[in-house]
C-alpha cells in the first residue's frame, strides 16, 4: 500500500447506510404527521369560526326582526288603547226612558203598532260583546205594520233630532208597502241604536 487508496467495497455500504439512518433520524426530527394534523385541525377550526359568524348573522338578523315586529305590535297595541279610550268618551249617560221617548214621538206622529191602533212598544236591549271598555250599546227595536209613510219618516228623523232622545241613531231600517194593496200603507221594522257609558 503504497499510497494508493484503495476502495473497499464495506466502506460503501456503511456509508450509505449512514446517511439512510442520517436522513431517517432527519425525519424522525422534523414530524410532517403533527403538521398535517395541525394544518387539517387549523382548517376545522377555521371552518367552525366562520359557520359561528354565519350563524351569529343569521340570529342576529331574525332577533332585529322580531324586535322591529314587537315594536310595530306595541304601536298597534297603543293605537287600538287610544281609540279605546276616544269611544269611551263617545258615550251618553244611561238614560232609561230612551225607548219611552221613542214611543212617545211615535205616538206624536200618530203612528201605532198596527192598523189596528194597538199601542207601540220599543224593544231594549244592550249588545254585548263589543270590545269598548266602559261603554254599552242599547238597542232599541220596533215593528210596525200598516202605517203612513211620511208619518214613519217624520218619526224617524225626529228621533234623531230630539234632544229627548239625544244620541240615538237609525242602525237597521226595513220600510215595505203594505201586502194587500192597502194605498199609502207601509210596514217598517227599525232597529235604533245608542252608545252610553257603563255605570
Amino acid at each position: 500500500m503504497n499510497g494508493e487508496t484503495t476502495n473497499m467495497p464495506g466502506g460503501d455500504d456503511s456509508r450509505l447506510e449512514l446517511v439512510m439512518a442520517a436522513g431517517a433520524a432527519e425525519r424522525a426530527n422534523r414530524p410532517r404527521a403533527l403538521i398535517v394534523l395541525a394544518t387539517l385541525v387549523l382548517i376545522v377550526a377555521v371552518g367552525y369560526t366562520l359557520l359561528g359568524v354565519s350563524s351569529r348573522s343569521a340570529a342576529a338578523g331574525a332577533v332585529e326582526t322580531e324586535l322591529r315586529q314587537t315594536a310595530d305590535l306595541t304601536k298597534i297595541a297603543e293605537r287600538i288603547r287610544a281609540l279605546q279610550a276616544v269611544q269611551a268618551l263617545r258615550g251618553l249617560e244611561p238614560n232609561s226612558r230612551i225607548g219611552k221617548e221613542i214611543e212617545d214621538l211615535a205616538v206624536e206622529e200618530g203612528l201605532t203598532a198596527d192598523a189596528a191602533g194597538r199601542k207601540l212598544v220599543i224593544g231594549e236591549s244592550e249588545v254585548t260583546g263589543l270590545a269598548v271598555p266602559g261603554v254599552a250599546q242599547r238597542k232599541y227595536t220596533a215593528k210596525m205594520a200598516g202605517q203612513d209613510a211620511a208619518a214613519i219618516l217624520r218619526w224617524l228623523n225626529n228621533v234623531q233630532t230630539s234632544d229627548r232622545t239625544r244620541g240615538v241613531e237609525i242602525s237597521v231600517l226595513n220600510l215595505k208597502p203594505e201586502p194587500q194593496g192597502t194605498r199609502g200603507a207601509w210596514n217598517v221594522d227599525v232597529e235604533f241604536v245608542r252608545w252610553e257609558r257603563r255605570p
